[in-house]
């Protein structure tokens, strides 16, 4: 499925950890929307369902991105393509994931 060298691709095994538990964090809020009682963070108690299933999908699709940008690709650019846009989407989704909190109080 995913070819995963570390000598010829730039995520290590520690950052390509990361990236597949921010893909299941992602997939987690969107679950958890459609559960009323069940909130996968308390400090979020209180936001409504949709910012969970917005930032959710931000942060699984950032997620999905990076990894597919780790496969052979016949061109380099759509490899730096594919991780510079996961990046950036995995960057608002953490800072929408921070507003979230901060605004709850």
């Amino acid at each position: 499925m995913f070819k995963f060298n570390p000598d010829e691709r730039w995520l290590t095994p520690f950052s390509f950890t990361m990236i597949v538990a921010s893909l299941f964090y992602g997939l987690i809020l969107i679950v958890s929307a459609s559960y009323g009682s069940w909130e996968p963070s308390p400090a979020t108690v209180d936001a409504h369902p949709i910012f969970h299933i917005l930032e959710g999908i931000v942060i699984a699709v950032g997620s999905a991105f990076i990894l597919m940008a780790e496969r052979e690709w016949k061109t380099l650019n759509t490899s730096w393509a594919l991780g510079k846009a996961g990046s950036l989407l995995l960057f608002w989704g953490y800072i929408a994931d921070a507003a979230i909190v901060f605004l709850q109080d």
